[in-house]
């Protein structure tokens, strides 16, 4: 499974939300809602719960001007994890 989110930092309000919505107004007004953005580690513990093991987790950034994207090593903002089966739960 692959999941795409945003991470709950303060850094991500301020780009999604103030640089995003408010300044660059790339989304509308009330797009995101910080309180709903999931944490690496929390969204691990769900996938967990579920019986899926974290494969890997990795940062994106993206650069309005030039529409612009790509990975990086910090998941302060924007972040995909690939999750897979547990052994202990394969079939």
């Amino acid at each position: 499974m692959l999941i795409s989110t945003i991470n709950r930092t303060l850094r991500s309000y301020f780009i999604a939300i103030v640089g995003g919505e408010m300044v660059f107004r790339a989304l509308p007004l009330g797009t995101h809602r910080w309180a709903q953005f999931v944490r690496p580690n929390e969204l691990g513990k769900l996938a967990g719960a579920c019986g899926l093991r974290t494969v890997e987790q990795r940062g994106m950034a993206y650069l309005p001007v030039i529409h612009r994207v790509w990975w990086t090593r910090g998941m302060a903002v924007n972040y995909i994890a690939s999750y897979m089966k547990s052994a202990a739960t394969a079939v």
